[in-house]
């Protein structure tokens, strides 16, 4: 039996495949930080969960809030349950900012009349003049 001792120079050209920030193995990609292997989400399952959640978040598709609601939090919950042992704080801040300006142009988008929108706002606490001058804005969605 051959026993192989690597010493600290050889660990980069043996290891090295893993750690290029272009590697993509089941998702994670690997890099250094402070001279410690990290591991991360690769960039292409970021752009395929971006795309799916905007399937589900989509202006003309026709199902409820609700149910738009629970398949977001089931994707997000199985996206991220799977990722889990990733650094990916920043990626998820930014998702979920992301996100959250989608849900608002769902719900501008489902209120369609001026009246609607006022009625919404001030029920969702906007004083009565703000939610009459966000209510009859022509800016769209």
């Amino acid at each position: 039996m051959k026993v192989i001792v690597l010493t600290r120079g050889d660990l980069p050209n043996t290891l090295g495949m893993f750690f290029r920030t272009d590697n993509l193995y089941i998702g994670f990609s690997f890099y250094y930080f402070k001279g410690i292997a990290r591991i991360r989400v690769h960039v292409k399952p970021l752009i395929r969960l971006k795309a799916k959640l905007k399937e589900l978040t989509g202006r003309s598709i026709g199902i409820s809030m609700e149910a738009r609601i629970v398949k977001l939090s089931q994707t997000i919950h199985g996206w991220v349950n799977y990722y889990q042992p990733a650094d990916m704080l920043k990626q998820c801040q930014t998702i979920d900012k992301w996100l959250r300006h989608r849900l608002r142009m769902c719900y501008w988008k489902q209120w369609k009349k001026i009246r609607a929108r006022n009625e919404n706002l001030v029920l969702l606490g906007v004083s009565v003049s703000k939610a009459w001058e966000f209510a009859n804005t022509k800016k769209g969605y």
